[in-house]
């Protein structure tokens, strides 16, 4: 629904006003999130352990867990070109004659989409595991990408609606198999080392996307990210064992516990 309402409050009022309701929302959340109470475990000694062992913890085990690693280069590969969409939708728009605040409108279709990928991302891993679902992911986002490039209605909303049932396969695949194959004391270290990694990589195609959108066209840009979406192939066809005992959950520390 917020596609939509910041669409219509962009419209009415500009984007300043927009602005300062997002930032609103944002510490409502701030609220929340202080509101929760939490049990930690304590954090196990590692003295003697050279600093820089300490700060590439995570990365050495995302590189030494076979589908983790394969997870985390797979999407990684990917992310390198999805960023174009965030300058391609804008050019998609312009293509098909809409005014700039169609964007919200397309985003909520999108959401659809990733309402329907959330609701299918559990039983999908359960049923063909993590790396054929970001298998799945990345070709649904291929499919999309050269849909999209059709200046159409019917069809950017088309590719929209795919591109969404995408996103979640991919969120959900990529923190889902961090945190089962990690044990508790790594945890945030390997979640920070693969978010470092997609997000570097999406925060790069943003910058080159801007700067190529003009250039080239949006079209090339589209055939672009199918091509590097057939990363998934290997993930597809040949996905990597998980590890023969999954990391046990986070027990509550408590005396009771």
């Amino acid at each position: 629904a917020s596609p939509l309402a910041g669409a219509a409050l962009y419209a009415s009022f500009g984007g300043g006003y927009l602005a300062i309701l997002d930032a609103a929302t944002f510490l409502v959340t701030i609220g929340a999130l202080l509101s929760v109470r939490i049990a930690e475990t304590t954090p196990s000694a590692t003295a003697g352990q050279p600093l820089r062992t300490e700060l590439l913890a995570g990365a050495a085990h995302l590189r030494r867990t076979p589908l983790l690693a394969q997870i985390t280069l797979t999407a990684t590969v990917a992310f390198l070109v999805i960023g174009f969409y965030e300058s391609v939708t804008f050019a998609v728009i312009a293509a098909i004659g809409r005014p700039p605040s169609f964007f919200g409108v397309l985003m909520s279709i999108q959401a659809i989409g990733s309402i329907a990928g959330g609701l299918a991302v559990g039983p999908l891993i359960r049923r063909v595991g993590e790396a054929r679902t970001l298998g799945i992911a990345l070709a649904a986002w291929a499919i999309a990408s050269l849909i999209y490039t059709i200046p159409a209605l019917p069809a950017s909303c088309a590719a929209l609606a795919i591109f969404g049932i995408a996103v979640p396969l991919n969120v959900v695949v990529i923190s889902n198999a961090t945190q089962r194959y990690t044990p508790p004391q790594l945890q945030g270290r390997v979640v920070a080392a693969s978010n470092m990694a997609t997000n570097l990589a999406q925060t790069l195609s943003i910058t080159i996307g801007a700067a190529l959108v003009d250039t080239i066209g949006y079209k090339p840009l589209l055939i672009i990210v199918a091509i590097v979406a057939t990363a998934a192939i290997p993930a597809m066809a040949f996905p990597a064992q998980p590890p023969a005992r999954p990391a046990l959950a986070i027990r509550d520390p408590s005396p009771a516990a």
